[in-house]
């Protein structure tokens, strides 16, 4: 769905204003917010931080909302996605060494996306007859957490830093989803550091 099509169905929906976070990306915010405009309706700028716990081992997501100067988010966000480029790029060559697809169609499966990840792969495996669905089987060969032969992580920024320039930004942190990575832990350490909401 793109930004037009989100901004009129929360229209539609009765909404008076939403958030749009996309993983360490401003851009498609800063889109969001010009287009709201024009649709009269309120669009809180945001993005979602793609973290690392470093003291736990786990992922952690930092979302962050109504930051003063996105632009000193920018850095940080081009980094992440720098990283997760050239993980995409080892895992291409790893699916590659199993699996005869070529980049090109991995690539046209990412159409529309900043980066390639996993479920592109997937998809392009699927194109290809290797797979029935995106999460299954296969999948957990090639990318299951700690196993996975053509799994190769990006590295991301530690959480605590992340919290630290948001607020040094102006803006809101708040934890998303702290079940999914298992973060309550963390949750209550950074509580007490200054995070704004879960």
């Amino acid at each position: 769905m793109g930004i037009e099509e989100l901004i009129a169905v929360a229209k539609r929906r009765g909404l008076s204003a939403i958030s749009v976070t996309d993983h360490d990306t401003t851009a498609a915010a800063t889109r969001a917010v010009v287009i709201g405009r024009r649709q009269e309706l309120t669009v809180i700028h945001g993005v979602e931080f793609s973290t690392f716990d470093t003291q736990r081992g786990r992922k952690a997501h930092i979302l962050c909302y109504l930051c003063d100067t996105p632009d000193r988010l920018e850095g940080m966000c081009r980094r992440t996605n720098d990283s997760r480029k050239k993980a995409a790029m080892a895992m291409v060559r790893k699916v590659m060494r199993y699996y005869p697809i070529t980049p090109d169609l991995i690539v046209k499966c990412a159409t529309g996306s900043t980066n390639i990840y996993k479920q592109h792969i997937m998809h392009a495996l699927m194109d290809a007859g290797y797979a029935d669905s995106i999460y299954g089987e296969l999948y957990d060969k090639l990318f299951a957490p700690g196993q996975g032969s053509a799994l190769v992580e990006a590295e991301y920024p530690d959480t605590r830093e992340i919290m630290d320039l948001i607020h040094s930004a102006g803006g809101i942190a708040v934890l998303a989803h702290p079940g999914v990575y298992d973060s309550y832990d963390l949750m209550q350490e950074l509580v007490e550091s200054g995070l704004d909401g879960v």
